[in-house]
């Protein structure tokens, strides 16, 4: 493709021993309503068949970038300086976008220069690609830094499409960061007022699995100490009126991981970290309740009683939200 027009869009998939999921990822993009784009595959060292399923898919527009086992942001940091276009996707490759993602997020940048990225509303599969219900927070127009800090309803990088002029300008991703690396990104670019909306409308699938790196809650906590002492200096007056709040609500995301990971008591724990720091807001915010039910519910009784109940619960939730969406603990 070298010496070809520019496609308008690049789209970076990174993928690490994805093969279950990278074909339906692949197919997601290339069924795209937009089509002015390239498709930038970038396999940081995977050791099962996902080398081979990438090569598998025959499209002039796809290039195939291998990086051995250097970490996601390494990966995605490959990705974006072999992407020629105007705006930049980067997204995992065990996630799905809708048909349209593309042309509505294309369309919304397009109308505001001055807006450095946008995201779309985000539900959630199984490792089936089944859809689960709910999803994270829905927000609603533009967002500030503080906002996104407090409560980051941005949810996946695979809902995001960046302004690439703004992604090189702002040095691209801290390879420092192996899991908040975009989180990052979104923050350090939203400390720019007017420079982050909302696309109020679901447009991106995240998968929820086994192996997910995100799961790994400490490692998470580090990267974002990390990320929030850059802020402190990017953004001061932005981020000390939320910092307390936004601590207090990543301790009850780390009690949902720890709570999927089969540790209730170690939830209990990290809510009554959240509760310290910030009682008035653990108060208002029902999600507080219902990780500190599910680690009750976990705790008292066997699985084989806790399993479907707890299924019956989040369907119940799922359904109370609708639209205003939400899962347990994010």
């Amino acid at each position: 493709m070298p010496g070809t027009e520019a496609p308008l869009v690049s789209v970076v998939v990174t993928t690490h021993n994805f093969e279950r999921f990278v074909d339906a990822a692949v197919d997601a993009v290339l069924a795209q309503t937009f089509s002015d784009f390239e498709l930038i595959l970038v396999d940081d060292g995977s050791t099962d068949g996902t080398r081979k399923r990438i090569r598998d898919h025959i499209d002039p527009r796809i290039r195939i970038v291998d990086v051995e086992g250097r970490g996601a942001p390494a990966a995605a940091n490959a990705g974006l300086k072999r992407a020629r276009g105007k705006y930049l996707a980067l997204w995992d490759g065990d996630d799905l976008w809708k048909p349209q993602a593309l042309e509505r997020h294309v369309e919304a940048l397009e109308r505001d220069p001055r807006l450095a990225f946008t995201f779309s509303w985000c539900g959630l599969i199984d490792e089936d690609g089944r859809e689960m219900g709910g999803g994270f927070r829905r927000w609603r127009g533009v967002i500030t830094v503080g906002q996104m800090l407090e409560d980051f309803v941005v949810g996946t990088n695979s809902a995001v499409l960046f302004r690439h002029a703004s992604v090189a300008a702002a040095g691209g991703f801290d390879e420092r960061l192996s899991h908040c690396y975009d989180m990052d990104l979104c923050l350090r670019l939203a400390a720019v007022p007017g420079s982050a909306r909302a696309i109020e409308e679901e447009l991106t699938h995240y998968r929820r699995h086994r192996v997910q790196m995100s799961r790994d809650w400490r490692a998470i906590q580090a990267d974002w100490e990390r990320m929030v002492s850059v802020l402190r200096v990017l953004a001061p007056s932005d981020l000390g009126p939320v910092e307390v709040r936004a601590r207090s609500n990543m301790q009850r995301y780390f009690a949902f991981l720890v709570y999927e990971s089969g540790a209730p008591r170690e939830g209990l724990r990290l809510l009554l970290t959240s509760l310290k720091s910030e009682p008035g807001a653990f108060f208002r915010d029902a999600r507080n309740f219902e990780i500190l039910f599910a680690c009750l519910v976990r705790m008292a009784l066997p699985s084989a009683l806790v399993d479907p109940l707890e299924g019956a619960a989040v369907r119940l939730l799922r359904g109370r939200r609708g639209r205003a969406g939400g899962t347990l603990g994010e």
